[in-house]
């Protein structure tokens, strides 16, 4: 799995418990802005379904989120872009042909090379998602800092974030990046909550009290 390379940013943010009133659903809010929110979902009592959700707050009817669950290899994550509008009545199943970010690379000094589309698969009638484990090895990194970047740091241009559909006739998403002044404190949420995440999934994953031996390596 791709591991997240984080952003240089420091500050200190309040975090805040909302429960959805469902049984084995909650979620806790860290960051809630007005372009952006950043929360974890947790599904299940164990903590096993749980996952760090970065999405938009003001893009409707369409939406853009980001979810990060822990994978197998500690200080991993299994990242995931999920779109969606409502009202698009899409078959499950089927794929489609997205230009994330629009990544470019200068090779051999002057020869400019695209990033290939990432391929996003419909889970519903009106969402689909992609894997960034998935996409084209050599330039997962770069899409992960490009996604991140977009939505935490806001250029004098605008936000870099944008979704440009290959297929079909959906025009281009470009939804807004977090707002300029709270860029250190949005993007310090996130990371307090994968921080949060990390501990959830490493308790959970001990199954109960370590035995205890008879030896010990260390002096008395």
């Amino acid at each position: 799995m791709n591991k997240l390379r984080t952003i240089g940013f420091a500050s200190c943010v309040l975090s805040v418990y909302l429960p959805t009133g469902q049984a084995l659903s909650e979620e806790t809010t860290y960051y809630q802005g007005t372009s952006w929110t950043i929360q974890m979902v947790n599904k299940g009592a164990s903590g096993e379904g749980a996952y760090c959700e970065v999405k938009t707050t003001s893009f409707e009817p369409r939406s853009v989120a980001i979810q990060s669950s822990p994978s197998k290899e500690a200080g991993m994550y299994r990242t995931v872009i999920k779109l969606r509008k409502l009202g698009w009545q899409m078959p499950i199943g089927a794929s489609a042909k997205v230009k994330v970010a629009n990544l470019v690379r200068v090779v051999n000094s002057d020869q400019i090379v695209e990033g290939p589309p990432m391929t996003f698969k419909v889970d519903s009638a009106d969402s689909m998602t992609s894997l960034l484990a998935d996409y084209e090895p050599g330039w997962q990194l770069e899409m992960a800092n490009a996604v991140f970047s977009g939505i935490f740091v806001r250029t004098k241009y605008g936000s870099t974030l944008w979704f440009n559909f290959i297929d079909g006739n959906e025009p281009a998403w470009n939804p807004t990046s977090v707002e300029k002044f709270e860029q250190k404190i949005s993007f310090k949420a996130y990371e307090q909550c994968l921080s949060d995440l990390s501990q959830m999934a490493g308790g959970t994953a001990g199954g109960g009290s370590a035995p205890s031996s008879s030896t010990s390596p260390l002096k008395p």
